[in-house]
């Protein structure tokens, strides 16, 4: 099972999806590394779990009203997410999180920029992305672009709750997308072996306790999120 650091590796909210995390996570040699990017004005991808940034007066800086310019001279450490491909990729293994609309073309046209510049393979993609989304069709567009990148669709715990698993599978079969990550209270036994019957992975987000960690293990879960993987690891 997968032991994935949910944001990188951190004390607290302010060291989340930060270079420092992501160091950590390398430096435990985790399976995994999770991450977020959101869609600037100018079509940049830059890491942030929300979509705007906070400054020290509570004043909001919304990434898809400003350019990578403006949010540098704004909120100052801005991380580009091309930036972290570069250092990262190859290292450990990351899973973007695309967190809104426009981010799966941006990525498909990162990819592309980077692929020519390092001569990264189709193997050497496949070995050390992936891509997944709360929103489907960002996750559908990506996997278009790059069928052979494994691409996770998101549910979350109301979703789930509102729908059928049959529904979701459905979704997930018809647009060949490879596996499903779910909230840790949608989880049990039944609905992991479930989707695994159907042929997709299984991942569960986030999982901060020892028992359920144990029983995703137990179920066959593929990776769990986790804001502990260095106590996890050890466990």
């Amino acid at each position: 099972m997968e032991i994935i650091a949910h944001r990188g590796v951190h004390k607290n909210k302010g060291e989340e999806n930060t270079i420092g995390a992501f160091n950590r996570a390398l430096f435990l040699k985790c399976e995994m590394l999770e991450l977020d990017c959101c869609l600037t004005n100018d079509r940049k991808l830059v890491v942030s779990h929300d979509l705007y940034f906070t400054l020290n007066d509570n004043t909001r800086v919304y990434i898809q009203q400003n350019t990578l310019k403006d949010l540098h001279s704004k909120v100052g450490a801005v991380i580009p997410l091309e930036f972290v491909l570069k250092v990262f990729m190859g290292a450990i293994k990351i899973n973007v999180e695309l967190k809104d609309r426009g981010c799966a073309v941006a990525l498909h046209k990162l990819l592309e920029k980077l692929t020519a510049e390092r001569n990264w393979s189709t193997e050497f993609l496949k070995k050390n992305l992936i891509v997944s989304s709360f929103v489907l069709d960002e996750a559908v567009a990506f996997k278009i672009l790059y069928p052979h990148i494994e691409t996770a669709w998101i549910v979350n715990w109301r979703q789930f709750l509102l729908t059928t698993k049959g529904a979701i599978q459905e979704n997930l079969s018809y647009f060949c997308l490879d596996a499903i990550h779910l909230h840790r209270i949608s989880v049990s036994r039944k609905v992991v072996f479930y989707f695994k019957a159907k042929g997709f992975k299984v991942r569960v987000y986030t999982v901060n306790n020892q028992d359920l960690m144990k029983k995703c293990l137990k179920w066959g879960v593929d990776g769990i999120f986790t804001d502990k993987p260095g106590e996890f690891l050890k466990a």
